[in-house]
């Protein structure tokens, strides 16, 4: 690989950052996938964390590509510490939609450990 070659790599993925390169609207100008509900993640992070699924849909249109990018959104809201986040589709005309519950984002204070007098509490906080 040459230094140019190199060179428009780098200028390639400055340009797109960490964008979803998963089209939502189809070639006339018409949106195809839809997210409503969201009000805390950004619709770019739902997208790129369904990015793989979402371009299945696109090419296939079935109906399970869309049950996972669900999935992958849901995942993705839970990882963020909305532990009650859910995420489901629907269809029309056309159109994916997904209506997004993202719930309250949980925070844990700390963590104790009681009982336990085998392993040093320094190794169990390694799990956390």
């Amino acid at each position: 690989m040459t230094w140019r070659s190199i060179v428009l790599v780098v200028l390639l993925l400055a340009a797109t950052g960490c964008r979803s390169t998963v089209p939502v609207h189809d070639r006339g100008g018409e949106r195809i996938i839809v997210l409503e509900g969201h009000e805390k993640a950004s619709e770019r992070d739902l997208l790129v964390a369904a990015e793989r699924e979402l371009t299945m849909w696109r090419r296939e249109r079935r109906a399970a590509d869309a049950d996972d990018a669900a999935f992958a959104m849901q995942a993705f809201l839970r990882d963020e510490g909305y532990a009650d986040a859910y995420v489901r589709f629907e269809e029309r005309a056309g159109t994916l939609v997904f209506q997004i519950e993202e719930g309250e984002r949980l925070r844990y204070a700390g963590v104790r450990f009681e009982g336990v007098a085998s392993i040093p509490e320094t190794r169990l906080r390694e799990f956390f």
